[in-house]
């Protein structure tokens, strides 16, 4: 599904569970994280839930103050997200026994 530019520049700048309308629709950020860097770019990933479905998109920002790089800045007006669902996972940890 396609989401409007200025709808998704204003998810990456949220905190997750932020929430925004935008032409009387509600948007809320689920996770927005840092996922890799390159000396010139720092590369996020976003999910974000629309009309009880959820979306993840990439974007990148400049990795320092002489990149000058925001949010899609370089795609085009309406950007393809993909529709996600959520899974649960279970992780084994080990810990030093004192």
């Amino acid at each position: 599904m396609k989401f409007k530019k200025e709808v998704l520049q204003e998810l990456a700048c949220m905190s997750m569970d932020d929430e925004i309308s935008f032409e009387n629709e509600t948007y809320r950020v689920i996770m927005n994280e840092m996922v890799d860097t390159s000396r010139w770019s720092i590369r996020h990933h976003l999910i974000f839930e629309y009309q009880d479905k959820f979306y993840e998109s990439s974007y990148s920002t400049g990795a320092t103050e002489y990149q000058d790089e925001g949010p899609y800045e370089y795609d085009d007006n309406e950007i393809e997200c993909y529709e996600v669902e959520p899974y649960q996972i279970t992780i084994t940890k080990y810990k030093r026994i004192v």
